[in-house]
C-alpha cells in the first residue's frame, strides 16, 4: 500500500491526541527530511521520509559480489560516523569508489538526523545483508525509537494499529492488510518502550524461498544488545549484526 499523499494534497497532519484506552498513534509522512522530527510527538508512531536514493547507488550495490557487500554493526559517536562506516566498508572488503563515498555520506546524513531526534551522542549503526527469513514474526521492538531504510530488496512490512494485536497473535495465519515501507524511504518508528506500549508492529518480509536479498540500515540508541564501545581504542568496535 502506497502511503504517499495524493497529488496536490498536503502531507498527513500531526495532531495531539488524548492518551486513553483507544489511543492509536498515527503515521506522519512527507517528501522532506524534517518530517522525521514528528516522531517526537505523542500522536505519531511512525514518521516516514519519502526520498529518492542518490543516483547510481542501488545499481552500484547490486553490482558488488556477495562477499563485498557492506555489513557490520558499530556504535559510533556523533562526529565520527564517517570513520565508523569507513571501517565497516574496509572490513567488508567493499571496493572504494565514488559510489562508496556517496553511500557513506548518505548513512552519515541519516545517522546525524537520528542522533538529533533521539537526543543521543552515540548511535548503534547496523548494516545487514539478509537472504533468509530473519525476524519474519510480527513484533514490536523493545526500543524507544528505531530508524531504518532498505537499500535494495523487499522492504520492511508493518500493520496498522487496529490490526497490531491480531497480527502478533496470528502470525503466519494473519490475513489482514500488510503495509510496506517504500524502498529507499527513511522511517523512524516507536517501539514498545514508547507510545504506551503501542509501538509499530512490523516484520522482515519472508524471502527464504525467493532467492532475493536485502540490504537494510538500522539505527538505534545503544542498549544491552549493542556491540561494545571503547573510547580508548583507535576506532569503534565492530561485531556481527544480530
Amino acid at each position: 500500500m502506497n502511503l504517499r499523499p495524493a497529488e496536490g494534497k498536503p502531507p498527513v497532519t500531526v495532531t495531539q491526541m488524548p492518551r486513553d484506552s483507544d489511543y492509536a498513534p498515527k503515521i506522519a509522512q512527507d517528501d522532506l527530511p524534517d518530517i522525521l522530527h514528528s516522531i517526537r510527538k505523542p500522536s505519531v508512531a511512525l514518521a516516514l521520509w519519502h526520498r529518492p536514493l542518490p543516483p547510481g547507488l542501488e545499481k552500484w550495490l547490486l553490482s558488488l559480489l556477495p562477499d563485498q557487500l557492506p555489513q557490520g554493526r558499530v556504535i559510533a559517536v556523533r562526529g565520527m560516523f564517517e570513520r565508523a562506516l569507513d571501517q565497516i566498508l574496509r572490513v567488508s572488503a567493499t571496493p572504494r569508489s565514488r559510489e562508496a563515498i556517496h553511500f557513506v555520506s548518505d548513512i552519515v546524513k541519516i545517522s546525524t538526523l537520528f542522533a538529533d531526534i533521539a537526543e543521543t551522542n552515540l548511535v548503534d549503526i547496523g548494516l545487514n545483508v539478509v537472504a533468509h527469513d530473519s525476524c519474519w514474526k510480527f513484533h514490536r521492538d523493545h526500543v524507544r525509537y528505531r530508524a531504518l531504510t532498505t537499500y535494495f530488496g523487499p522492504s520492511t512490512e508493518y500493520v496498522s494499529q487496529e490490526d497490531a494485536n491480531r497480527a502478533v497473535t496470528e502470525q503466519k495465519s494473519y490475513g489482514g492488510v500488510i503495509h510496506h515501507i517504500p524502498r529507499h524511504s527513511v522511517t523512524i518508528f516507536k517501539g514498545a518502550k514508547d507510545a504506551l506500549g503501542k509501538g509499530i508492529v512490523h516484520r522482515s518480509p519472508p524471502i527464504n524461498t525467493t532467492g532475493q536479498k536485502r540490504l537494510v540500515l538500522t539505527l538505534n540508541i545503544p542498549g544491552q544488545t549493542s556491540p561494545e564501545y571503547s573510547a580508548l581504542g583507535p576506532g569503534p568496535t565492530l561485531c556481527g549484526f544480530k
